[in-house]
């Protein structure tokens, strides 16, 4: 009986074609901040394998080693796992864990496990849905903290898994749309808890993407989200309705060397006017030192990065923070009695040295300056990060 497993397996490859491929990712990040040392190390071992011309498998698995606040955790799971079966109409199926992310990038981002089909259709035209669920993965990869039972949830240290969430998604994407190189894609999430608690918070959203490419060596792109939400505490319910919104805009310079400058801004509402707090499904930090989630908060963003050799690429960020409320953002250092919607601002540098195309080394160094805005206490410390990744690929 033993044998079974393996017999059927060689029946499945014989008669068609069959490649496989296998390796591992080794990600090593040693850092120091404002708090002390802080190290994380990533292990990806992954399996891909090829069943003639139609199926794909892709099976990878993750371990994280953390060391924090002078404690070790150690954090398994299962990475990006999925059979894909493609037909030459142009449709693609998949089931198992799978990577997922909105048109906006503003609503859900990370690995859920669940259903995906794959369409598309003449001039590029392409329609994509998704049937998933977040309940199987771990809570540290997860970041879900969309109710106080979320929150409750992932401090607790007896509880490893996400909150049960149930994400129905279509996507529609239209290229070619007022020009040759710009695409427009408009999604619909809805978002439903699956907690069966006193507390629950199921929520809709529109997120909408376009990027705009007329212009030479410039590349614009505006997101926007609006989100319909029902949330019940206490055996009350309320009805909220959200939104956020992004415009980044890149320039490639005519320069020698590959170079940009890139800008942008990002706004997501706070509990103001008609606004309730926007809540993305997984937390979003939007920041390098300073790493508030997407909700309650506008950012501000430039930049310039240059390809120095073919290999060695360096950057530098500057970001400034505002709040759009005066309770969504919190840290333990801001002042309680300011009513200042400015929270400071943040540098950031990084460095890439790829020497061989398997391994590199990221560098990293950056500043959050409470000092630039008002609503932090007067005191507040300067937050810092120096950090130095390794990336193995093997």
């Amino acid at each position: 009986m033993k044998k079974l497993p393996f017999l059927l397996f060689c029946l499945l490859c014989s008669g068609t074609l069959f490649a496989w491929d296998y390796g591992l990712v080794l990600n090593q990040t040693p850092k120091y901040t404002h708090d002390g040392f802080e190290y994380v190390g990533t292990f990806t071992p992954w399996v891909s394998a090829l069943f003639g011309d139609n199926i794909d498998l892709y099976v990878s698995g993750f371990i994280k080693l953390k060391y924090e606040d002078d404690e070790f955790s150690f954090i398994p799971d299962l990475g990006r796992t999925e059979v894909l079966y493609r037909h030459s109409s142009g449709m693609t199926l998949g089931a198992g864990r799978m990577d997922y992310m909105d048109p906006a990038g503003m609503v859900a981002s990370g690995l859920y496990d669940g259903f995906s089909g794959n369409f598309r259709f003449g001039n590029g035209l392409s329609f994509r849905a998704n049937a998933l669920y977040s309940g199987l993965v771990n809570k540290k990869n997860a970041e879900i903290v969309l109710s106080p039972a979320d929150a409750d949830d992932f401090a607790d240290d007896d509880r490893f898994l996400a909150p049960s969430r149930a994400l129905a998604s279509g996507i529609l994407t239209i290229p070619g749309l007022f020009g040759v190189h710009n695409e427009l894609s408009v999604g619909l999430i809805g978002q439903f808890d699956l907690g069966f608690d006193d507390i629950w918070y199921h929520s809709q959203y529109l997120s909408v993407n376009y990027d705009f490419n007329r212009v030479r060596n410039l590349e614009l792109s505006l997101d926007l989200s609006a989100a319909l939400a029902e949330y019940s505490f206490e055996d009350e319910t309320e009805l909220e309705f959200t939104a956020a919104a992004s415009l980044e805009a890149l320039y490639r310079l005519p320069v020698s060397r590959p170079a940009s400058v890139f800008a942008g801004v990002r706004w997501a509402s706070g509990d103001s006017g008609p606004f309730s707090p926007y809540k993305p499904v997984n937390v979003l930090s939007q920041g390098k030192v300073f790493t508030p989630n997407l909700s309650g908060l506008t950012k501000i963003n430039l930049g310039a990065g240059v390809r120095v050799t073919e290999k060695i690429y360096t950057e530098l960020l500057a970001n400034y923070f505002l709040r759009t409320d005066m309770t969504t953002v919190s840290d333990e250092d801001i002042d309680p009695d300011s009513d200042s919607y400015a929270l400071g601002g943040e540098i950031y540098a990084s460095l890439i040295w790829a020497p061989v195309s398997d391994v590199s080394f990221i560098l990293g160094g950056g500043a959050f300056l409470p000092q630039l805005g008002d609503a932090f206490v007067s005191d507040a410390d300067v937050q810092w990060l120096v950090s130095l990744a390794v990336v193995l690929s093997l």
